[in-house]
């Protein structure tokens, strides 16, 4: 399994990431990818405004 970051910690390396799962939401249709550089805080799941987990692509 790929290792996955949470809203808010750092990004430990630049590159393309996706949302693998909302924490709070029922549902998970949000699967954003985003480009990310290293150092940069992982955003709420863009669609949903919910924290999520995010897992480099």
């Amino acid at each position: 399994m790929a290792e996955r970051y949470r809203t808010g910690e750092s990004v430990p390396e630049d590159g393309t990431y996706k949302v693998e799962k909302l924490v709070f939401a029922p549902v998970d249709n949000d699967h954003t990818e985003i480009e990310l550089k290293k150092g940069e805080k992982f955003p709420s799941g863009p669609l949903s405004k919910d924290v999520a987990y995010w897992v480099k692509k």
